[in-house]
């Protein structure tokens, strides 16, 4: 059975700050082969890393990269840039973003690029027309979709967003999802996973990858199925 990926959602937030530096670090050390992070642009054209649209009430998109942080300082908030996340990651690490809002794949692509981490990046929505937008950009962006709703024709929704990957919330990963979407010639991410029992199933499925909040107990897990 091939190994999934292990994949560190928002770092490791069971045991530190979700999308910190020092959570990325951490989910790395415990057998994370990627982090998930979110992102944000603010108004003056910063990639910010943040789950939440708002600090305080404000959403970040209002925001200059200063006042961010400021709002960010006040709340007790980390707000990483993605520049600083690539430089503090080995770049054996892969990337898998989120985007939160539509309308900066260009400079998304070309940070990636001047960073050399196109090839280690997945760049993923919920928002469909922002992945299909995504096969516009150059250099071209590894993307996927993101869903929490089991969609009648996954690989119609992979071709016609030119998406590579379906990332499933896993309470509604199958067996017959899975032979779907590896028949179409793409690949299945489960999210977000946690419990023993349900990161076992995961991996009996076959799934492509797993984001789960505890890298370390599925490394562990991993490590004792060899």
């Amino acid at each position: 059975m091939k190994r999934p990926l292990i994949i560190a959602h928002r770092g490791a937030p069971g045991r530190r700050r979700e999308n910190t530096l020092a959570g990325f670090r951490d989910g790395v050390a415990k057998g994370a082969d990627w982090v998930e992070l979110d992102l944000h642009r603010t108004r003056d054209g910063a990639l910010v890393v943040r789950h939440d649209f708002t600090l305080g009430s404000k959403p970040i998109a209002d925001c200059t990269l200063e006042e961010a942080r400021r709002l960010a300082r006040r709340g007790g908030i980390a707000l990483p840039t993605l520049e600083e996340v690539l430089s503090a990651l080995p770049e054996s690490v892969g990337l898998n973003i989120e985007i939160k809002a539509p309308g900066f794949g260009r400079e998304l692509a070309a940070l990636l690029a001047a960073h050399r981490a196109t090839d280690r990046a997945l760049c993923t929505s919920f928002h469909f027309p922002t992945v299909a937008a995504l096969a516009e950009v150059k250099p071209r962006l590894r993307t996927g979709i993101v869903t929490t709703s089991r969609l009648l024709d996954p690989v119609e929704a992979l071709r016609r967003t030119g998406a590579e990957v379906l990332g499933q919330e896993f309470h509604l990963v199958d067996a017959e999802l899975v032979a779907q979407v590896h028949g179409g010639g793409f690949r299945c991410a489960a999210w977000t996973v946690n419990r023993k029992a349900d990161l076992e199933r995961m991996v009996a499925l076959g799934v492509d990858a797993i984001i789960t909040d505890y890298p370390a107990r599925l490394a562990r897990l991993l490590s004792a199925n060899k």
